[in-house]
């Protein structure tokens, strides 16, 4: 028997698989890819164009952009892996992400790949993620 990945109009087949995707997740699936736009158009743009947009160090900004990122990215994904996968998924998207958008400054005048900028977008990723963990541990206690 063959199942179906639901995604509004278009179905894919994927074996065993079946998620049927609702209006919610769809919504916060169009919320990443818009954030994932706005890092990428911030990747390309000119270094003083970006300078004069955050008037904080480039580091704290990279955490910040790339830590909101990889929270986004586990909204997204918990509904359908659950948290654990949701948040490995979120972490190596993130720096999967941040390498990307970093080799595409190569290609880019006024732009250079900057590995200190690869650690802070991973940095940041990794802090989202334990905040997630503490977050779920607080509330898993209020529970019990």
């Amino acid at each position: 028997m063959r199942e179906l990945l639901v995604l509004g109009p278009l179905n894919i087949e994927f074996g065993s698989l079946s998620v049927i995707v609702d209006r919610r997740l769809r919504i916060r699936w169009v919320v990443i890819i818009a954030y994932s736009i706005l890092l990428i158009v911030m990747a390309v743009l000119p270094s003083r164009v970006v300078a004069t947009v955050a008037d904080i160090p480039d580091w704290i900004s990279h955490a910040l952009a790339y830590g909101l990122q990889s929270g986004l990215i586990y909204w997204g994904l918990v509904p359908i892996t659950g948290w654990r996968w949701a948040l490995v998924g979120a972490f190596l998207g993130t720096v999967a992400f941040g390498a990307a958008t970093e080799i595409m400054q190569l290609l880019h005048p006024g732009r250079s790949l900057e590995f200190k900028d690869l650690v802070a977008d991973a940095a940041g990723a990794l802090i989202m993620c334990l905040v997630i963990v503490g977050v779920g541990r607080g509330l898993h206690r209020g529970i019990e």
